[in-house]
């Protein structure tokens, strides 16, 4: 909007935003889900994918995420694990290392079963203290005692008149110089049509017939 804007201000022609929403998903989605396509040609390897490395891990009374990208931390992640041999391992402690055979796989086996027999607060306060990125996975009634969300004040609660109190997220953007409003409801059907029938210069005989007429709510 800012660069349409911008545009305008400068060549005095209006623009207009084209913005599939399917577009902004292939667009968001491409670094993480499929990089492996980007270069072309019959000698190009894909490799992995960024998001092959971060899908949920099950542990033994949840999940969580984790996120292990350099080769300082992929150590420091066997050594949480209780498999400090690996780092010395040549097959599994440096990127060529996995690339080969099926290292890659039998790496994973190893580290799933690790996984599964630890609980996620464990696991979590070790990662951490390993300083490798971690978050758990919560369920969705979990989500409002989350130290961000409620510091973020992320979800409102408000009265509707008919609905009753209702609570959902507030408008992620906002801006630090305002308070974001909370939330308006929809007019109801015909709630307002005396009103903008009036201003259009419409009597309420003349209102009163069209409603009779079924020409408005």
């Amino acid at each position: 909007v800012s660069a349409a804007l911008y545009h305008r201000e400068r060549t005095g022609e209006g623009d207009h935003l084209v913005i599939p929403m399917l577009d902004v998903g292939a667009y968001f989605f491409w670094p993480d889900g499929m990089m492996d396509y980007t270069l072309l040609g019959d000698r190009v390897a894909g490799g992995p994918r960024i998001a092959d490395t971060y899908s949920l891990t099950q542990c033994a009374d949840g999940q969580l995420i984790y996120y292990a990208p350099t080769n300082d931390m992929r150590l420091a992640l066997f050594r949480v694990l209780g498999h400090p041999e690996l780092c010395d391992d040549p097959r599994y402690n440096d990127t060529h290392g996995l690339m080969a055979d099926d290292n890659f796989a039998t790496l994973g086996s190893i580290l799933v079963g690790e996984f599964e027999a630890r609980t996620v607060d464990d696991l979590v306060a070790s990662l951490v203290e390993a300083g490798i990125p971690v978050a758990r996975i919560l369920e969705p009634g979990e989500v409002f005692d989350d130290e961000q969300f409620v510091h973020n004040g992320t979800f409102v609660t408000w009265e509707h008149p008919q609905a009753g109190t209702l609570r959902q997220p507030r408008h992620p953007v906002r801006f630090a110089s305002a308070e974001t409003p909370v939330p308006e409801w929809v007019p109801g059907l015909g709630e307002h049509t005396d009103e903008i029938l009036a201003e259009l210069g419409r009597s309420a005989e003349q209102v009163a017939a069209l409603r009779d007429q079924g020409v408005v709510f």
